[in-house]
């Protein structure tokens, strides 16, 4: 009994390794064993549209970094503001006395330093000084009281509506005066029409009576 359980094991497993896929052997055709190569044309067409996606998508990842980049740097603008402080990275204006005392030019604060402590910080700021018709890029540290925010650009009005045009009420003016020109010349027809009935109507009544 024991032989016949053995051979009856041995032959299923026999089976099932008979039965097993060739991890080697090509998968087996879709859509009906029917498969047709793409012309060249069609591969150009499928490589330029898969390209345009991708261009696509690497310029939506780019607009997401740089509104998650402004909304970090305007959070840390914001706390600093509130501490009477300027934020690294944040775009500024410096007094570059070396050009005239009036002189405010845009710069950006690419350091801050707290080594006298957090009441009195010192900055570390790049600018670009323009004098005798040269610009030279600048890099120097600063005092808090030799810079100050950049200004905000303020929202622009919203555009007004435009007020009608001066010839459409010339027109209407000069339509107004062809119609009032119209009923006057349809009067004075009028009453030329009545004068007239009122000359012919002797005359004929003269007529009838001498004919009487």
């Amino acid at each position: 009994m024991f032989t016949e359980m053995s051979n009856w094991a041995k032959s299923i497993w026999s089976t099932a390794a008979t039965a097993a896929p060739d991890p080697n052997a090509p998968p087996p055709p879709q859509g009906g064993g029917f498969t047709r190569k793409l012309t060249p044309e069609e591969v150009e067409k499928r490589r330029v549209a898969l390209e345009e996606q991708r261009k696509r998508d690497e310029a939506e990842r780019l607009v997401r970094e740089a509104k998650a980049q402004a909304k970090a740097q305007q959070e840390e603008e914001d706390r600093a503001e509130a501490c009477g402080m300027f934020a690294k990275k944040q775009r500024v204006e410096y007094n570059d006395r070396v050009v005239s005392a009036d002189t405010w030019v845009p710069a950006q604060v690419i350091g801050v330093h707290l080594d006298d402590g957090p009441e009195n910080p010192y900055y570390t700021i790049a600018f670009q000084r323009t004098r005798d018709g040269e610009t030279e890029d600048m890099e120097k540290q600063t005092q808090p009281e030799r810079i100050r925010r950049y200004p905000k650009k303020e929202p622009e009005p919203a555009a007004e509506p435009e007020a009608p045009k001066e010839e459409e009420g010339v027109k209407g003016v000069e339509g107004a005066e062809g119609a009032g020109a119209d009923i006057e010349g349809a009067e004075e027809a009028g009453e030329g029409d009545v004068k007239k009935q009122k000359v012919e109507a002797p005359e004929g009544g003269a007529a009838d009576a001498g004919a009487q």
